[in-house]
């Protein structure tokens, strides 16, 4: 039998050997692969979203865009700071997985709440171009 794979190993150091894991394994698995996208994820979030702002600058109030930027970082800091929380720690175990699940979807309900209302930045504008370019960036940056 040769190696096994990266996350076969993982949940193996865990005592979840790949033959006894039964449901825990794949949930285990699953939750370690949606934490490594975390940072991925609010470094393309946090980067957007400074672009975005630095263009609704022109269309809306500062104060509505600041608002609306320090939501969406903030958004991101907790997906940082959840993903950071768990990898320092280094396991996960069955009590710890249903709470991480949650903590995940939380996160990215917040987030797409944050690109959801992005559109009230460009309320004003009448162009049919940025009518479809809020409307792509909510809808892919809220997905």
């Amino acid at each position: 039998m040769g190696p096994l794979p990266q996350d076969d190993r993982e949940t193996a150091a865990e005592g979840i050997t790949p033959a006894g894991a039964g449901r825990l394994a794949p949930r285990v698995v699953l939750l370690r692969q949606l934490l490594r996208q975390q940072p991925s994820l609010a470094i393309i979030n946090a980067s957007v979203a400074l672009v975005f702002a630095l263009v609704a600058l022109r269309y809306a109030s500062a104060v509505l865009v600041a608002t609306w930027l320090a939501y969406c970082l903030t958004a991101q800091a907790l997906r940082l700071g959840l993903s950071w929380r768990f990898w320092r720690e280094q396991r996960l175990i069955e009590h710890e997985a249903a709470g991480l699940a949650a903590r995940l979807t939380l996160s990215s309900l917040l987030a797409g709440i944050a690109w959801g209302a992005m559109g009230w930045l460009f309320i004003e504008i009448d162009s049919p171009v940025f009518d479809v370019l809020v409307a792509f960036v909510i809808a892919g940056m809220a997905a």
